[in-house]
């Protein structure tokens, strides 16, 4: 399975091939399958960055992150329960990162993103399926967009060009480009009309034009990288720069005289939003506002309580409205002209569900990285069936990785913990005897031991049964226990003429975490094991217990990374990749067999399938697919 090597995260570039709408739903085996977000848990690793927002209403906000994640609330000062996170930018060659977003109405949002798509939706809080890719300027980042209205946009690139359209939902035909900015690299553009543009660069020049279409003039300002722009008119533009300073202008297509420099803070100033002539907000170290800023030097700090924090994004409704994002949280006010700023709140940034078991058809378990074990007795519910009756203290790297319940009264995982890398002791399992009580009955068991202990990254955990359990880690070791519950039952083995990851008993099934061994006469194994590195291959065995020379490695996932595989019978198995497909095959020692059966935007991690009439894939953004031949 990917893994976090200890507590580091492995980025995975999700292969471009995805289309951006979301997969037409296919049958295998009679299955229908379904998607639910089922893990909202607050995550304890490091959250996404929210880079664009734009809120056409005080009842819409629109948000883009460094993970290709678009956030929607039409209650945005809400908290997390009131935003929702789709994985949209993805299949673009592993650029999933949305630089910005304009919403000139609540039925229209374009975003653009690192690849230099734009990506626009007229129901923006519909999910992936309402979102649709157009190429604007293939290869090269689009840094910023703005639409005045909605039959007019434009964005622009590192490459120093505009692009612009009045098609916004039209797809790449509509979208033409000219350069405006010869050896400039542009990062901001604001268009408060149809008549009026600026556009902002690193080398410290203000360009502007009549409209979105251009033709454009430049004034040079500064020395410093400009980082924002926002004009309120074609009469109030204010800039912002990498030292801290604003620049303001009441008349900014006349010269580098009509602009006014004031010095806010020593931090770069990374948005500003001004959407009323007398009233603007700026995010560096905090928020300031000014109710005069064509003036120039009136501006007044209205930071939110829980700093620091440095705002990415700014959008206001006028004077009566302001959200400002910044790494995975929101700040909301709704009388920004005198501060009243809330608390930030993290909207973004969602737990990876790493492990999931089925010990039968009505109980499931699901263990994220952030330490949260989810439980559901109708699996394939959606995600109001699914609770989480705590965490693991809550501490940072404190996560499931893999999940192995044999029977509902016992499962078995591999930890990451915080006292990995302490004094004698390497690493770290966990097992527990009540799974759906509170997560305090999770024990932990110390696998890896020694004076100078090399910090071990556990991948994966699986049981034949009760009385076999085992957890893989780095490079396909085991430790395997006959007592799971029994701490000094736990031993390391070799496995030494064994196929890598594997371990069969004299008697009875064989285990292999991450892999299937559903009875003694079929195992099917990743030909890769907690390396982080897939290529698609599956190993299978109808003999496993001879060893290693009883394998047979074929590639069923070409070009793609295999995570996790679940064999309810030897005729019948299914496999997750980090492109988010479902695979499956009724003859898994056939690579001609295996198909795509369901894909999502989502990386999936982990799939446990009880039966031939039900499977529960789990992945990134807490997402479960759930697959049953139920109504």
């Amino acid at each position: 399975m990917y893994r976090y090597l200890g507590r580091r995260r492995l980025v995975v570039a999700l292969v471009a091939g995805l289309v951006l709408l979301g997969p037409a739903s296919t049958e295998a085996a009679g299955m229908k399958w379904s998607v639910a977000q089922i893990d909202r848990q607050t995550s304890a690793n490091d959250s996404p960055d929210i880079y664009a927002l734009s809120c056409p209403a005080a009842t819409l906000c629109v948000g883009g992150d460094n993970e290709g994640n678009i956030l929607t609330s039409t209650n945005p000062g809400g908290g997390r329960d009131a935003w929702s996170s789709t994985k949209v930018d993805v299949g673009n060659g592993g650029l999933p990162w949305i630089n910005g977003m304009s919403c000139p109405s609540t039925s229209l949002c374009v975003g653009v993103d690192q690849a230099g798509d734009a990506l626009t939706s007229t129901n923006p809080t519909g999910g992936v399926r309402a979102w649709t890719r157009a190429v604007v300027s293939a290869g090269t980042p689009l840094t910023a967009v703005a639409c005045p209205s909605t039959s007019a946009c434009v964005a622009v690139s590192r490459g120093a060009r505009a692009f612009s359209t009045t098609s916004p939902a039209g797809g790449t035909a509509g979208w033409t480009g000219q350069t405006i900015d010869p050896a400039g690299v542009l990062i901001a553009v604001s268009c408060p009309t149809t008549a009026f543009c600026a556009a902002a660069d690193e080398q410290g020049n203000v360009l502007t034009s009549r409209g979105p279409s251009g033709p454009w003039s430049r004034t040079h300002l500064t020395s410093r990288a400009l980082m924002a722009i926002s004009c309120s008119s074609a009469s109030v533009c204010v800039a912002a720069d990498d030292n801290g300073s604003v620049w303001s202008s009441a008349s900014p297509t006349t010269g580098a005289a009509s602009w006014k420099r004031t010095a806010l803070t020593s931090a770069g100033t990374r948005a500003v939003d001004c959407e009323d002539p007398s009233f603007c907000a700026t995010g560096n170290s905090g928020i300031q506002y000014s109710l005069n800023p064509d003036a120039g030097s009136h501006w007044v700090d209205g930071s939110p309580p829980g700093l620091p924090w440095e705002p990415n994004a700014i959008s206001c409704v006028g004077t009566s409205f302001c959200a400002a994002a910044g790494s995975g949280d929101i700040s909301v006010s709704s009388s920004p002209t005198t501060g009243g700023w809330s608390t930030p709140a993290q909207v973004d940034g969602t737990p990876i569900l790493y492990g999931v078991s089925c010990p039968r058809a009505n109980r499931c378990y699901a263990g994220d990285d952030s330490g949260h074990i989810l439980v559901s007795s109708d699996p394939a519910g959606g995600a109001s069936t699914w609770t989480a009756p705590g965490s693991v203290s809550g501490r940072t790297g404190t996560g499931f990785y893999g999940l192995a319940c044999p029977t509902i009264s016992l499962c078995v995982a591999g930890r990451d913990d915080d006292q990995i890398g302490s004094s004698g002791i390497g690493g770290y399992g966990g097992f527990t005897t009540n799974a759906g009580g509170s997560i305090g009955g999770w024990q932990l068991i110390p696998l890896l031991r020694g004076p100078d202990p090399i910090v071990h990254g556990f991948f994966d955990a699986g049981c034949a049964g009760k009385n076999l359990c085992a957890i893989t880690w780095d490079g396909g070791g085991l430790s395997i226990s006959t007592t799971p519950t029994k701490l000094k039952s736990w031993r390391k083995i070799a496995s030494k003429g064994q196929h890598r990851g594997v371990y069969c008993a004299r008697h009875g099934r064989c285990v292999a975490p991450g892999g299937s061994c559903p009875v003694r006469a079929f195992c099917a194994v990743l030909s890769t094991v907690g390396d982080g590195t897939g290529d698609g291959k599956l190993s299978v065995s109808t003999n496993p217990s001879r060893g290693a020379k009883s394998w047979r490695t074929l590639t069923i996932d070409s070009g793609h990374t295999l995570t996790a595989i679940s064999c309810p019978s030897a005729k019948q198995c299914f496999a997750v990749d980090t492109a988010g497909r479902i695979l499956a095959s009724s003859k898994p020692a056939a690579a001609s067999s295996w198909r795509v059966v369901k894909a999502v935007p989502e990386a999936l991690e982990a799939i446990s399938c009880p039966s031939s009439s039900l499977c529960v894939a789990v992945g990134e953004n807490g997402t479960a697919v759930a697959g049953s031949t139920g109504g």
